[in-house]
């Protein structure tokens, strides 16, 4: 597929659903691909930044544009405009056909308030602040607000608000099908703590950031960084296992009883890795590239990934399961990913302003001029491009 000039891609799914903007002159256009049905609404002169969502099965879209810039945004739900109001912000879906936005009233003031708007009738708040927080199967979408030093959580597909949590700020809501963690700061001892379902930690100076990577699925088994005490320690399960380490954790990341965490002495990148296949530490790197962490696990034992970079040539080098597997050097190398049977693997990097796809540390597919997504189905390898502004979808099969 090629041809199609692009200011933003909106979205991209592994079945080739993609969602962009384009422009013709000084029109803007949703244009919506699958294989190769093609349609295009609009012309519309400012489209909401990421703004267009869809639902599971791509049967209903929504977003939202400025058909004239000194009007009121609308809401285009499957490309008719259905709602307008001045402070829109976010818009996403509750289920199959339900929509939300979050509105923003008084936004230039320093008494601005947050609104959550359900179909454009059903309104919730006002907040003082509004974040999302997340989506399961059981808690579909999840907002976290805050009001006169008391927390709220809102359950839009429950169309429910759970609190106020007195004298609470909540930081993240961490949620799966069946559990929810809650980690924030007590107003009153100013001091952290982390919730899971009823089981309360801490409490803790500070947690660092928790995400879905450091809980296993049903919550049972759990490992994050505190400080407490001027110490940096990684919780493993309870506070009776927690490890002290020397430096602040940067990652960590939780698969059935195998973890990992990174950690940071003396300005030097490390990993720690415990599981079935052993327990290593990794480095010193000058450098982990954040979040950039896989883990494949085939048989008993796992393969990993990450990026590293050394500050004697300021380059990024690929280490695949040993630190003397080093590919490189590059630019910039981020996202490797393992085939389903952990038998190929492929990252991306760039080098001399162009980007590539390295398969194995051997094959090189490119130059691009950037490159969306690259993602295996089977043993096949299937990379999302652009080139002058083109976007295109090309497959690489090893049969």
């Amino acid at each position: 597929m090629a041809g199609m000039h692009i200011s933003f891609l909106e979205s991209y799914n592994k079945n080739n659903y993609i969602f962009l903007q384009s422009y013709i002159g000084a029109n803007y256009y949703l244009s919506f691909f699958y294989n190769s049905e093609y349609q295009r609404f609009g012309p519309y002169k400012q489209i909401g930044y990421h703004s267009v969502k869809y639902n599971n099965d791509y049967s209903n879209w929504v977003g939202y544009a400025w058909k004239n810039i000194n009007e009121n945004p609308y809401v285009i739900y499957n490309g008719k405009e259905i709602f307008s109001n001045q402070g829109l912000h976010t818009i996403g879906f509750i289920n199959k056909s339900d929509w939300y936005a979050t509105i923003i009233e008084n936004e230039e003031l320093e008494n601005k308030q947050y609104y959550i708007l359900i179909n454009g009738i059903k309104k919730y708040g006002p907040f003082d602040f509004l974040w999302w927080s997340g989506w399961s199967e059981k808690f579909p979408v999840i907002y976290k607000g805050f009001r006169n030093n008391e927390s709220f959580i809102i359950n839009l597909n429950k169309m429910k608000i759970d609190g106020p949590l007195k004298n609470f700020k909540i930081d993240e809501i961490v949620i799966s099908d069946y559990n929810r963690a809650i980690s924030g700061l007590n107003l009153t001892d100013k001091l952290h703590y982390i919730y899971i379902d009823d089981k309360k930690l801490g409490p803790y100076d500070k947690i660092e950031q928790i995400t879905n990577k450091n809980f296993n699925n049903d919550f049972s088994r759990y490992i994050f960084n505190v400080r407490k005490n001027d110490q940096w320690y990684i919780v493993i399960n309870n506070s009776n296992e927690s490890l002290e380490i020397l430096g602040k954790s940067q990652d960590q990341l939780l698969y059935n009883d195998d973890y990992y965490y990174t950690y940071i002495i003396n300005d030097k990148y490390y990993l720690h890795y415990h599981g079935s296949g052993g327990t290593k530490d990794l480095g010193p790197y000058d450098e982990i590239g954040n979040g950039f962490f896989r883990l494949h696990q085939k048989g008993v034992f796992f393969l990993y990934a990450i990026s590293v970079k050394e500050q004697k040539n300021n380059k990024y080098y690929i280490v695949i399961n040993d630190e003397y597997k080093k590919y490189g050097p590059y630019d910039w190398v981020d996202d490797p990913i393992f085939d389903e049977k952990g038998e190929n693997w492929a990252y991306r990097v760039k080098k001399n302003n162009n980007y590539y796809i390295i398969e194995n540390g051997v094959n090189e597919y490119g130059p691009f001029n950037d490159i969306i997504s690259h993602h295996y189905n089977g043993d096949e390898l299937i990379i999302l491009y652009l080139n002058n502004r083109d976007i295109f979808i090309t497959n690489i099969s090893k049969k």
